[in-house]
């Protein structure tokens, strides 16, 4: 099994992103690494970034039933110049990668002008791209991005579950995950598996910045409940989910 500190990418450029997605299928880096990868004005965007977590709305589409989630979703574009937002659409999965809630067009409320117009967030959603070209076999002039902005919460003794559905593929080619905040909570660990379902890591995400990034073609993911500390307050758990499936 691979603990965090061995797949720990110190000096993040494009070469050992994608040397190391290549090599294992994912990648994962601590919080000071995704920032010098963000570069200068990561922190300075981030307060007003990380705030926007605690306006997102109630998930209607949750197969279990459940209360715990809440989301926002937007539609970019990437390419070798950047990202733009465009047209909102419904999130849609098949079954055979979701089989809780998939199989169903969800509409989720947007993610508001402010977050998607920010610098922070065209830096965080192209900073992989060009590591993501070095992948395809063959040249692919843009990519298809999903943004879901995610708060788990957990109270009393209702857990949360940031993965409902159990150990997945998301069925694009790509996926980021950045831990935006967590309070009150215990849990969330995130477990990687290859296509025999062996186990290549486990890695819980602690600090803000912390990524870890995934290639769905040749791996499952999944993260372990969250349990609220005191269980009379509501914790939660915030997180930056990307997707990117080439065009």
């Amino acid at each position: 099994m691979v603990l965090r500190e061995s797949v720990t990418v110190e000096f993040p450029d494009v070469g050992t992103i994608s040397a190391g997605l290549a090599a294992d299928g994912f990648v994962y880096l601590g919080p000071d690494a995704m920032r010098r990868l963000l570069g200068a004005g990561a922190s300075s965007g981030w307060p007003g970034f990380a705030e926007s977590w605690s306006s997102l709305e109630r998930d209607a589409f949750m197969g279990d039933g459940g209360q715990y989630r809440r989301r926002r979703h937007a539609i970019f574009r990437g390419s070798g110049t950047g990202v733009e937002r465009r047209p909102g659409r419904p999130h849609f999965q098949a079954t055979a990668f979701n089989r809780l809630n998939g199989g169903i067009a969800r509409h989720f409320a947007p993610v508001t002008a402010e977050v998607a117009d920010s610098p922070l967030t065209h830096r965080l959603l192209s900073v992989c791209l060009p590591a993501f070209d070095r992948g395809l076999a063959a040249s692919r002039p843009a990519w298809d991005i999903e943004m879901h902005q995610f708060r788990i919460e957990a109270t009393g003794q209702d857990h949360g579950l940031p993965t409902p559905e159990g150990l997945h593929r998301d069925g694009v080619d790509w996926v980021l995950m950045m831990l935006v905040n967590r309070e009150n909570v215990t849990g969330g660990t995130t477990t990687i598996v290859d296509a025999t379902g062996t186990t290549v890591a486990q890695l819980q995400m602690r600090q803000p910045f912390e990524t870890i990034i995934v290639d769905d073609r040749r791996l499952r993911h999944g993260v372990s409940p969250l349990t609220a500390l005191d269980p009379a307050v509501v914790g939660y758990r915030d997180v930056l989910v990307a997707t990117y499936s080439a065009l």
